[in-house]
């Protein structure tokens, strides 16, 4: 035996071993964009009956919910119907959401098709089949509410975090190509967040943050965490009329906030567990571009995992609402998860039997559907499998369950106080000087930004024509 044969080979841990299937590189072809659709549709049909039973609790801080359930009133809507339809527009908004960010991380289908299927499925097996079969009573619907607003958030968090992978989405294509388009598409995004939830606005942020870190190690360090900051800063001029007016009546809410506060929470355990995460991810994903997904999604997970685990286990926390991390944990953890479903697929090489790049695109089309539908229906019997064992570990006196409900229940009922009623605005917002140079400084950002897109439209109408 040669002493080459003797060096046992380095495992690939399966990321070389890829069903490979052609994308254009754009963000919606025609594949993508029939199946968007599809998971838009699929995901009201599914949740619409469920939530249009629901009677939905809570107040906002923020004002983008509030406004629009008066833009909804005046459609002779009611408060709760406004509500019910914005749940269900997050909810098909962040499967697809989900569909799309992770499309663009990993460059395949299969991939995020499991990871939109897998965020949408927990609530099938415990209440929806039985809200389909016999119906629910009044204590089983609160329920269903509970564990939604749980596992998914508030209306108005709800709303925000599924903003959150489009936002990521155009961030991540502006860090690795300076475009002006992706670049205001992706603030005007953000700012719609910052204006939706204080709580997720925060998650975004640590989002935003992962994948600069992602980026990083593919080259150019300096120019992109550049532009990471001028994303921040831009979206952050954008809503300067509702947070500078804030800020500048009471500096104390932002020198003495629960972040600031509770900012050595993230020490000792959140710290070491990311930076053995962030260690581990360079040494096996290394600077591979095609393993930024694994490397981002991966990430991901861990921040919020330790977060929550760490509030959770020592009762210690850097968010002054812990139980918002809930909705971040499950959409990374739908990501990751995945990415072992995608393991699986691949080592059956299903693709190449099926010889599915030779289909037409009507073919590919419907059977991207099909295999989706499969995929739910295969994973749903997995979950009815698991609930029940699910079910016992984190209920019960000794289980996690309790306390997150607690939190909930605990943070609703004091904003609930604060707003002087249920789906209310606690209004913060000084009207003065401060509110005035708010408002200027928005317009003043917005007028830049219109005005860098006129003069970018221009000069590829002249570079056209010159060509």
């Amino acid at each position: 035996m040669t002493p080459k044969e003797e060096i046992p080979k380095r495992s690939n841990l399966w990321l070389d071993h890829k069903s490979e299937v052609t994308l254009s590189g754009k963000l919606f072809d025609p594949i993508t964009s029939v199946f968007f659709i599809f998971l838009v549709t699929f995901s009201f049909v599914v949740f619409w009956p469920i939530s249009s039973a629901i009677e939905f609790k809570g107040a906002f801080t923020s004002p983008v919910v509030p406004f629009l359930i008066n833009v909804l009133g005046t459609l002779t809507l009611s408060p709760q119907d406004a509500v019910r339809i914005l749940f269900v527009f997050s909810f098909a908004t962040a499967t697809a959401g989900i569909y799309l960010f992770v499309r663009e991380l990993v460059k395949r289908q299969v991939t995020p098709i499991f990871a939109a299927l897998l965020y949408m499925i927990p609530p099938v097996p415990l209440f929806i089949l039985n809200f389909i079969s016999r119906g629910l009573t009044p204590a089983e619907l609160e329920s269903a509410e509970s564990f939604l607003s749980i596992l998914y958030g508030q209306v108005d968090a709800f709303l925000a975090i599924s903003l959150i992978p489009f936002a990521a989405i155009f961030f991540l294509m502006y860090l690795k190509k300076d475009s002006i388009i992706n670049l205001i598409v992706g603030v005007f995004i953000c700012g719609i967040v910052f204006l939706t939830n204080e709580s997720q606005s925060l998650s975004m942020i640590l989002v935003l943050l992962v994948l600069t870190t992602t980026e990083l190690f593919l080259g150019m360090a300096r120019l992109k965490f550049k532009r990471f900051l001028q994303f921040l800063l831009i979206s952050a001029g954008l809503v300067a009329f509702w947070y500078l007016p804030i800020v500048l009546e009471k500096p104390s809410v932002l020198f003495k906030s629960q972040l600031l506060v509770n900012l050595k929470y993230l020490f000792p355990f959140p710290f070491i567990i990311g930076f053995l995460s962030l260690l581990f991810s360079f040494v096996v994903f290394g600077r591979r571009e095609d393993r930024q997904g694994i490397f981002a999604s991966f990430l991901l997970f861990v921040v919020f995992f330790s977060l929550t685990a760490d509030w959770l286990i020592n009762g210690r926390t850097y968010a002054a609402h812990p139980n918002r991390l809930i909705a971040d944990l499950t959409m990374f953890s739908a990501m990751v998860l995945s990415l072992s479903g995608a393991m699986i697929f691949d080592k059956l090489n299903l693709v190449k039997y099926l010889k599915f790049e030779r289909w037409t695109t009507s073919a590919k089309i419907l059977g991207t559907i099909i295999f989706g539908l499969v995929s739910f229906i295969v994973i749903l019997i997995a979950s009815i499998l698991i609930a029940p064992i699910v079910i016992k570990i984190v209920s019960g006196p000794a289980g996690v369950w309790v306390k997150i409900r607690n939190e909930l229940a605990t943070d609703r009922l004091l904003n609930i106080g604060a707003a002087g009623g249920s789906l209310k605005l606690i209004s913060t917002l000084p009207i003065n000087w401060q509110l005035a140079l708010g408002i200027a400084l928005s317009l003043v950002v917005l007028t830049i930004l219109i005005f860098v897109l006129l003069q970018n439209a221009t000069r590829d109408e002249e570079n056209n024509y010159g060509s």
